[in-house]
């Protein structure tokens, strides 16, 4: 029986110091913040508030880095037949698609050379999908890409799996 009451013993001597260990730790914790345990909520109520001013002000410089984007975008398909040698003479965003028109030249060569401009028009506007991304909302949000003639026929698209798809003959 006297096995029991000292293990007993041992039981509550142990479960006594972990408890002067924590008090223990909190007083220390108090008093070396000044003695005023209301600092440190004060502390964590300025440093929330600094993260959420600090998440406002990047929210805000991402949209004005998206509308940067879109205007760099707009100067690039207006200069679009600078850009693409000639090849793409109009592009255009329009409802959610980038829509571009190819040289008429390019409808004098064979059905191969047609559908490697057709290509290379499409790889042009896919590297300024690319290039000019994150976009603002409802503006271009797919890579959507329609390679047309000046007449309105559709030569080439971007297929269900976003590569390239010749519609030609």
């Amino acid at each position: 029986m006297k096995k029991k009451h000292l293990g007993l013993r041992y039981t509550v001597i142990g479960i006594g110091i972990f408890i002067l260990i924590v008090i223990g730790s909190g007083l220390i914790g108090r008093y070396s913040s000044g003695g005023d345990t209301s600092s440190t909520q004060r502390s964590t109520k300025v440093s929330s508030h600094k993260s959420s001013a600090a998440k406002k002000s990047s929210k805000s410089k991402q949209l004005v880095s998206k509308k940067q984007i879109w205007k760099n975008l707009q100067k690039q398909l207006a200069d679009c037949k600078e850009n693409s040698d000639g090849l793409v003479t109009k592009a255009e965003i329009k409802n959610h698609a980038l829509y571009l028109t190819i040289s008429d030249d390019v409808l004098n060569g064979s059905d191969a050379e047609v559908e490697n401009s057709a290509k290379e028009a499409w790889n042009w506007g896919n590297k300024q999908y690319n290039y000019f991304t994150p976009l603002p909302d409802n503006t271009w949000d797919t890579n959507l890409i329609y390679v047309e003639t000046s007449s309105g026929t559709r030569l080439a698209k971007t297929s269900m799996s976003e590569e390239f798809k010749y519609l030609g003959d």
